[in-house]
């Protein structure tokens, strides 16, 4: 007796969807299917030296300022003291800094870095400090007074993740367009703000164009406020933030931006402790969100964005 066995073949197509930088990536920035430094150099950062007038392979200075794709490691730990500010443009994109490399971590300290329209940035596990010492007489964009220890003018698929921005006076980390620059999709997360001016910027002035971002998980601590703010018709995701003795406001939202708030927790400090008879602007200006300029806010109805110690309402923002 014979016997004719079938073998049926099945055909399945899979889409396994975009890789994204790193498996806990989230939101904006985190969308991408052109991680432009995926195979690319990569760059050992061995010295803790900088030397704008004679930059040599091995350092920090060195390694983000190429003008290929590349990823940079530390075989170093400590503080790196920049002796300038240092200003990228859109050749200096295509880079991934993992300062989860680094032994025992990583400061860059003093001056503050400038990235203008450059694409394909992500900076990882890496802390910038400011430094009361760094004089407009040194440089005009000194980070301790006035400049962004990491700021983003224009470009896009950017992600700022588990970094460290304390001691500046002003917005220490931001996205943000200006000069006709056009701001694409961003990522800020997992990142804290503390013993500063200023929080963080997102959007952009009057007149250009902005796109996605997504803040998520950030801390803001002895800030003043911008935490963070959305502008220029932004759109814009506010996600598990938390903040801790903010003064002036949280976030403002103005010029046309959409922002969804979802299970932030905001909580008063000493600094935010006020006296509403004397103090009643500061108390009317938590949050501010023009409405007259087409802007939108969203609160989630179920996990609400909790403010203990500013309003009575665990619903208010």
């Amino acid at each position: 007796m014979s016997r004719i066995f079938y073998i049926l073949f099945f055909v399945v197509s899979v889409s396994f969807g975009q890789v994204k930088p790193f498996p806990d990536c989230f939101g904006a920035g985190c969308e991408t299917s052109n991680d432009g430094w995926r195979g690319g150099t990569v760059l050992h950062v061995t010295s803790l030296d900088d030397n704008p007038s004679n930059v040599v392979a091995g350092t920090w200075r060195y390694a983000i300022t190429r003008t290929f794709p590349r990823i940079i490691v530390f075989d170093v730990s400590g503080v790196i003291e920049l002796d300038e500010s240092i200003r990228l443009n859109d050749s200096n994109g295509d880079v991934y800094v993992a300062g989860q490399t680094s032994p025992n971590g990583i400061i860059i300290r003093g001056y503050t870095h400038e990235f203008t329209s450059i694409d394909e940035v992500i900076i990882r596990h890496v802390k910038f400090y400011g430094d009361p010492s760094k004089t407009p007489g040194n440089d005009g964009n000194a980070g301790q007074l006035g400049g962004t220890l990491a700021g983003f003018i224009g470009g896009t698929r950017m992600v700022v993740d588990h970094c460290d921005f304390l001691y500046n006076q002003n917005e220490s980390q931001n996205f943000y367009a200006d000069d006709g620059n056009f701001l694409g999709e961003v990522t800020q997360s997992y990142n804290i703000f503390s013993e500063e001016g200023l929080g963080s910027l997102i959007g952009g002035d009057p007149g250009n164009t902005v796109g996605e971002a997504s803040s998520f998980r950030n801390f803001f601590c002895h800030v003043s406020h911008r935490t963070p703010n959305a502008q220029q018709g932004v759109t814009a995701e506010y996600i598990n933030n938390v903040t801790y003795n903010t003064r002036n406001r949280l976030s403002n939202v103005h010029s046309g931006s959409q922002v969804n708030f979802y299970s932030n927790y905001h909580k008063a400090g000493p600094f935010t402790a006020f006296t509403p008879s004397t103090d009643f602007d500061r108390l009317r200006r938590r949050n501010l969100v023009d409405w007259q300029n087409g802007q939108q806010v969203w609160l989630d109805p179920v996990h609400w964005n909790f403010m203990t110690g500013v309003v009575e309402s665990t619903s208010d923002l």
